[in-house]
């Protein structure tokens, strides 16, 4: 225990008063280079106190030019490789058992998709969030990222939903 020190023993950093740090900050702009005074310092300016921040005009939040809803300047990009069929695997009916696989308990094929989701057919509105996807007609437009993403997103939670995880990790 002799190499060690207790909190007492151990050297202390000597502070600095305002006049020796002014002192020390020429001495180093002066090794550094020459520059003017004004080019040292510049203006610190004073933290915001909770009861005037909404009052101090220099502390309001810039507008944001980072959402482009609505906004014509933001760039298009083709999502076209997201509706090609062949990325979309078929589901197979070998995982669900025989008495669901009768026809007269699943929905019929033009049943809209938030139909299908509403009411639990999770494996149905995942094969219809693909045809949505890879059908021509009515085609998606490749720069409609919202609503590319939307039915993405709809197939692989319907995908989760109904135990289907493998297929949703090989998206």
């Amino acid at each position: 225990m002799s190499g060690s020190r207790s909190p007492t023993q151990t050297p202390q950093p000597q502070l600095l008063s305002p006049t020796a740090l002014t002192s020390s900050q020429s001495q180093f702009s002066s090794r550094v280079g020459n520059h003017s005074p004004r080019q040292q310092m510049s203006p610190r300016l004073p933290s915001p106190q909770p009861s005037n921040l909404s009052s101090n005009l220099s502390f309001k939040t810039a507008h944001s030019t980072l959402s482009a809803r609505g906004s014509n300047l933001a760039p298009t990009k083709d999502f076209g490789y997201l509706l090609r069929p062949e990325i979309y695997h078929p589901l197979t009916l070998l995982d669900v058992p025989p008495p669901f696989r009768v026809s007269s308990i699943q929905p019929d094929p033009s049943t809209p998709l938030d139909t299908l989701i509403a009411e639990g057919h999770f494996r149905s509105a995942a094969i219809k969030a693909a045809q949505l996807l890879t059908s021509s007609s009515p085609p998606i437009a490749p720069s409609n990222h919202e609503r590319i993403f939307s039915l993405i997103y709809s197939r692989l939670s319907c995908l989760t939903l109904c135990s289907q995880t493998k297929l949703v990790s090989l998206f």
